[in-house]
């Protein structure tokens, strides 16, 4: 997940064509690679907004962004509230 990943990188490691890794996919998920993906990374982000040290900035690259404001940006729109918001929220001190 911590990586840049797409169908055709998947689809060549796990040896079937790109067509059926995007059809998969969308059958088991109900998303495109790219959803579950994003999906998968904030999960993982909250998860470490709650339980690291880490300040926002390293947890958006350890979770495979590149743009910590790219990353607030998706965080908000799926979690509803920025990653500042998230963690005081939990009580926990923000910090962006």
């Amino acid at each position: 997940y911590a990586q840049p990943l797409n169908t055709k990188t998947v689809s060549q490691y796990a040896r079937v064509s790109n067509s059926y890794l995007r059809a998969l996919i969308q059958k088991e998920t109900n998303k495109s690679l790219r959803e579950h993906l994003r999906d998968i990374r904030i999960e993982i982000a909250k998860r470490m907004l709650r339980e690291s040290p880490d300040n926002v900035k390293r947890i958006s690259y350890r979770v495979g962004y590149q743009s910590v404001p790219h990353f607030c940006t998706v965080f908000k729109k799926i979690v509803k509230m920025t990653p500042s918001e998230y963690t005081k929220s939990l009580g926990l001190p923000g910090d962006v």
